[in-house]
């Protein structure tokens, strides 16, 4: 008996040690990978004039809305803040943690946030796919509206505090872009204060930077100078 009992005494605590060193482990590796991106990101960053931040909550006061309306523990990390293509532009990883209904424990989420600066401050307007995933109403963004393209309203779906605003952006020039641009076939943005963002899911790479912005860009470029004025 004594002896079973110091086997299993001894099991036990070669688990507990197993279990310590997996976790530190993978803790170092965690760090590691870390280190190695804040340093990939901070080059690129230095190498284009931008300005590069580990972490900036201060961001998160910035945004309203899809997906900042949601989890807790929210973090913005591997902030790039510069300009592109004449426009100040905001680039970070937004996290946040959610509890998962079905089992214990949380489960991490992350988005790729991109925000470029637009000339002035406008009504908010959202335009996401239609589709099972968008039909919870956002409180940011005001009402559904339809235009007058059939094909737009099948594929997108547009939430606006101001209709006049929409039907300005959402021209017909704009409308025929988008229906044949991929990145609008899965990329939602936002027009929120004097900021344009897109979110997409998924960590923050520097390769992303510029493809993301460019993305805004593309869009602001379809819109009139007179919404501006």
């Amino acid at each position: 008996m004594d002896a079973l009992w110091y086997a299993l005494s001894v099991g036990w605590l070669l688990m507990c040690v197993l279990v310590l060193v997996l976790a530190v482990v993978f803790a170092v590796r965690h760090a590691r990978t870390r280190n190695v991106k804040i340093h990939r990101l901070s080059r690129l960053a230095h190498a284009r004039g931008w300005q590069y931040r580990f972490e900036d909550l201060v961001v998160l006061l910035r945004y309203r809305g899809t997906p900042f309306d949601r989890g807790a523990d929210r973090a913005a990390q591997h902030v790039i803040t510069g300009t592109h293509r004449g426009r100040p532009f905001c680039c970070f990883e937004y996290s946040f943690n959610r509890v998962q209904v079905s089992r214990t424990g949380t489960r991490s989420n992350h988005f790729r946030i991109y925000a470029v600066r637009t000339p002035t401050w406008r009504p908010a307007l959202q335009v996401t796919r239609e589709d099972l995933g968008t039909q919870l109403v956002d409180s940011v963004t005001g009402h559904d509206l339809q235009l007058e393209s059939t094909a737009f309203n099948q594929t997108f779906r547009v939430l606006t505090e101001n209709d006049r605003f929409a039907y300005d952006v959402l021209n017909p020039r704009m409308m025929e872009w988008m229906l044949r641009d991929p990145r609008a076939l899965n990329v939602p943005f936002r027009f929120e204060r004097d900021e344009l963002v897109a979110w997409e899911r998924g960590t923050f790479e520097g390769h992303m930077v510029e493809s993301g912005v460019d993305y805004l860009c593309d869009i602001l470029d379809r819109v009139p100078d007179f919404v501006w004025k």
